[in-house]
């Protein structure tokens, strides 16, 4: 999965926020995993009484790149994913170390989400030693096995174009 890039109108946003949202609260995440980056690119922690569909479509509309997350917290076992499955971060140890993010740093595996004019960009992300980064499949092996279930993912949100 690399970035995708696609109508508001062509994407359930809601549906895909209501996805996410339960995913959070059966595996009792906190919303403030919900997180954007200011127009300086720092990171922004929202207060999570203000976290909702209209806040989120609110921060889009902004221009401001959004997280949310699309796994559980990595604690070295497969990870419980929004999907309904787990996945396991790849051991580094028989990757190229140049290239793999180490297993132990990576926090939770999301999306980026951001709004230009009528498009929707959505990027694969990881959160790794408190910062967010944009994956790059072909580069994170250590991630490889969350590159098919997040775009199945996000083409489940994708409405039949007329």
């Amino acid at each position: 999965m690399g970035e995708l890039k696609t109508e508001l109108s062509s994407f359930d946003l809601t549906g895909f926020i209501d996805k996410i949202f339960d995913f959070m609260r059966r595996n009792e995440i906190s919303l403030s995993g919900i997180v954007y980056f200011s127009e300086d690119g720092d990171l922004v922690e929202l207060d999570v009484e203000e976290i909702n569909h209209a806040s989120i479509r609110n921060y889009l509309s902004e221009g401001k790149i959004i997280f949310v997350p699309f796994s559980d917290i990595n604690v070295g076992d497969p990870i419980p994913c929004a999907d309904g499955n787990q996945y396991l971060i790849s051991d580094s140890s028989d990757l190229d170390e140049e290239v793999a993010i180490p297993v132990e740093q990576v926090e939770s595996v999301g999306y980026l989400l951001r709004v230009e004019g009528e498009t929707l960009k959505i990027s694969p992300a990881a959160l790794k030693g408190g910062d967010y980064y944009e994956i790059d499949f072909t580069e994170e092996e250590s991630l490889r096995n969350f590159r098919e279930p997040m775009q199945n993912f996000i083409n489940g949100f994708r409405k039949e174009v007329q």
